[in-house]
């Protein structure tokens, strides 16, 4: 079975940090996935959580710019994290205390489901699927 070792860290830090919540969704794109119909997927999301504040989190914030900026046509109050700006606690602060998520990369998804909230994958490769299930 392959380990990740990231799993470790995030069922660490889970068994030794109260959850609060923080009315927040989280949202990321890759650019295999960056469709209308993805779009669309991810504007009926967070329509869902009309009083949450909706987070961008990129991967590398210098190359997603661009889904930013398109995200934010059709969610305007939309804000961006940049990771490279935070400590890895404060990372994993947001991913603990935010109610839900919807995104494909790999590394996004799985903080999502360690930390059982809710989340809609928008990838169905064989990577995500493994470990989101």
């Amino acid at each position: 079975m392959y380990q990740d070792f990231s799993k470790d860290i995030l069922e660490d830090f889970k068994n030794k940090n109260p959850v609060s919540l923080s009315s927040t969704v989280l949202i990321n794109i890759s650019p295999k996935h960056f469709t209308d119909d993805n779009i669309e997927k991810i504007k009926k999301f967070v329509l869902k959580y009309p009083d949450h504040k909706k987070i961008f989190f990129p991967a590398d914030i210098s190359f997603d710019k661009g889904f930013y900026s398109g995200l934010r046509k059709v969610i305007p109050d939309l804000v961006v994290y940049d990771w490279t700006k935070h400590s890895l606690l404060d990372t994993l602060k947001l991913f603990q205390s935010c109610d839900a998520g919807i995104g494909s990369r790999l590394h996004f998804l799985y903080p999502l489901k360690v930390f059982e909230k809710e989340f809609v994958s928008l990838s169905s490769s064989d990577k995500v699927s493994k470990f989101i299930k």
